[in-house]
């Protein structure tokens, strides 16, 4: 009995063989045997499909987009059922353009209590994501630090990307002004701190926790409220006696006042 045996392909002789493969490719013609080879590029991001074309002794490729690619060493491979076959090539675009500027921030996010200083990280790339040399800088990345204004807000590097936005908080509250008023219908203080501001000028930030410590009838009671556009509002009840009652942010403390009526 005889045994099944695979006969191995001989390998193509690459004609117009380059080292280095200028993308969107020229024709790269083969000399081979056979009609059931198959080809592509393989970079070390992904495959590039090449299209066959047989000719009577051999078969030509050819790159059936047009588009770039992101440079690097990549390998032309050749497969004929089980029997593939490899070329070394360095892939370089033949041009570029619609080149994007990237401006990258760290942090994203600042407080003047901590720092305003900002990392900024500078490259522009291509449509194919390749990284483009600054001739001006002889560099591909640009590093520098930023000082930021405290004003509080968002910012845009780049007013139409969202995705390049980042933030500066308010910072802590300096210092606390409180007032009450009496409600006669409802029998209690409406106690109100604010508006609060740190060193800036900025609003104290929504949610911050201020606490309402009061003493009353020798008891001391401590209520809490989160502020809403710089303003902590609570409802104190009324008592026989006059209260004593100061606010708190932390260790930023407000004078003491006296709630009578």
């Amino acid at each position: 009995m005889v045994a099944c045996t695979h006969k191995a392909s001989i390998q193509p002789v690459w004609i117009n063989n380059v080292d280095i493969l200028f993308m969107p490719s020229d024709s790269m013609v083969f000399k081979a045997t056979g009609n059931n080879w198959e080809a592509c590029i393989q970079t070390f991001v992904q495959p590039i499909p090449l299209s066959i074309k047989y000719t009577a002794d051999g078969f030509i490729l050819t790159q059936p987009t047009r588009h770039g690619a992101i440079e690097s060493a990549a390998q032309l491979i050749l497969s004929n059922g089980q029997d593939h076959f490899y070329y070394n090539v360095h892939i370089i675009n033949k041009e570029f353009s619609a080149i994007q500027n990237r401006d990258y921030r760290s942090p994203k996010t600042l407080n003047p209590d901590y720092g305003l200083v900002q990392q900024r990280l500078k490259h522009s790339i291509d449509q194919w994501r390749n990284l483009i040399f600054l001739p001006n800088k002889l560099e591909y990345f640009f590093e520098d630090e930023l000082k930021l204004a405290p004003k509080a807000g968002v910012y845009r590097i780049k007013a139409d990307e969202s995705l390049s936005a980042y933030y500066v908080q308010p910072g802590s509250c300096t210092a606390i002004s409180i007032s009450y008023k009496f409600n006669k219908d409802d029998n209690n203080y409406t106690v109100i701190a604010g508006p609060l501001y740190d060193a800036y000028n900025n609003m104290v930030a929504n949610g911050t926790l201020v606490a309402f410590v009061y003493t009353a009838n020798f008891k001391t009671h401590r209520m809490e409220t989160s502020l809403i556009n710089g303003v902590a509002t609570s409802f104190i009840p009324y008592q026989n006696n006059d209260i004593q009652l100061h606010a708190e942010i932390n260790n930023t403390v407000s004078n003491t006042i006296t709630l009578s009526h």
